[in-house]
């Protein structure tokens, strides 16, 4: 081989090797990876992954994650059975399972308070004489003789209610009446027509009350006012251990990729509030604007957790009898940030 070839051999060579270190990250210069994600329901409380699919935050990532919508203690089940991979759940859904012995692993958090806030019918307090700006306990105390509307018997919507209620001194047996309704449309519809004098929700749907003019927002757990909710993980990641022991590159992925989302809703929310938009169509903007900038508040950058929302979150399970023994707050036996790359700001 001649010098001019040799030279020609080296530039070729070098400019290869420029090119890969020039690569722009896992999504490129790694194997693609694909998950199953279950998401138990579509509520503004769940607004990062949204946020997450619609700036394609995880396809960034190099992660094909094929999520599913689902209602209820369906994606905790999954999650146990093998048939899902990741699950973005209420956490009173997958502690009942730890609880019972389950290896599930919480990952990451979406929000550190409770979200769900109570609507009340305009008329149904209007006689009592208690308004948003009243004392808590006096809102509280206007809820007896209420028909109080939830989604499913067991859900957070009917377990969060009747939690608060009992810190509030209110017998949910005897000094209100709780029916099934269904999910935030049926709410909303039965509220509108008067069957139903309140409900506990995330926005967007006690938000719309307001907009509409029939209801008001009369307990904010987004603005903190239920003490027992501030340090509260309602939305949390969770998998199956073994599943992060062999696939922890999927793990970190997903929680970076979510983790991003999450930032951007908090350092971005005009722009969060324009991807969001795309997939609540219907609500008003003002209506999806108001709710975002109350869930802004809730949420923990990149997703992190600590031994304080745990034993926050542990104590209300705990008093539900969703947690009938004792379980670690420290992190390690129930949930971990080790897969989460952490920003700083």
């Amino acid at each position: 081989m001649g010098p001019r070839r040799i030279r020609s051999f080296a530039f070729a060579t070098a400019a290869v090797l420029a090119a890969l270190l020039a690569s722009p990250g896992p999504a490129t210069a790694q194997e693609r990876i694909r998950v199953k994600v279950a998401q138990a329901g579509r509520f503004l409380s769940f607004a990062p992954m949204d946020v997450a699919v619609g700036k394609k935050l995880f396809d960034a990532e190099g992660l094909d994650a094929e999520v599913q919508i689902v209602a209820g203690v369906v994606g905790s089940q999954g999650l146990a059975g093998g048939g899902i991979d990741i699950d973005v759940d209420a956490s009173n859904n997958v502690l009942r399972l730890v609880d019972r012995g389950l290896p599930l692993l919480t990952v990451q958090t979406m929000v550190a308070s409770l979200t769900m806030n109570m609507a009340v019918r305009r008329e149904a307090i209007q006689a009592k004489g208690v308004t948003r700006q009243s004392p808590l306990e006096a809102r509280f105390a206007a809820l007896k003789g209420l028909t109080i509307g939830i989604t499913t018997p067991g859900a957070a919507s009917d377990t969060y209610t009747r939690w608060m209620l009992k810190q509030a001194g209110i017998d949910p047996l005897r000094d209100v009446r709780i029916v099934q309704i269904g999910g935030g449309d049926a709410l909303l519809a039965a509220m509108r027509a008067r069957q139903i004098d309140a409900f506990l929700s995330s926005p967007p749907g006690p938000d719309q009350a307001e907009f509409e003019g029939f209801g008001t927002v009369f307990i904010a757990n987004t603005a903190g006012e239920v003490p027992g909710f501030r340090n509260f993980l309602h939305q949390i990641v969770a998998i199956k251990r073994d599943f992060g022991e062999r696939n922890p590159e999927a793990v970190r992925r997903f929680t970076r990729g979510l983790g991003r989302a999450i930032n951007l809703m908090i350092d971005q929310p005009e722009e969060s509030k324009r991807v969001l938009q795309t997939f609540w169509p219907k609500i008003h903007p003002e209506v999806l604007s108001h709710g975002v900038d109350a869930m802004r508040a809730t949420l923990p950058r990149d997703g992190w957790m600590t031994e304080e929302h745990w034993k926050g979150t542990l104590r209300v399970f705990q008093d539900l009898g969703i947690v009938t023994r004792s379980l670690e707050t420290r992190e390690g036996p129930v949930w971990t940030n080790r897969y989460i790359t952490r920003t700083t700001r």
